[in-house]
């Protein structure tokens, strides 16, 4: 499991909404 204190919250949000955007432009 990946250690949520050694990373930065904004970090892991701002990968949520890349891979959010990259989904909904793969599918659309």
């Amino acid at each position: 499991m990946i250690q949520f204190e050694q990373i930065p919250g904004l970090f892991s949000l701002w990968v949520s909404i890349f891979f959010f955007f990259f989904f909904f432009f793969f599918f659309p």
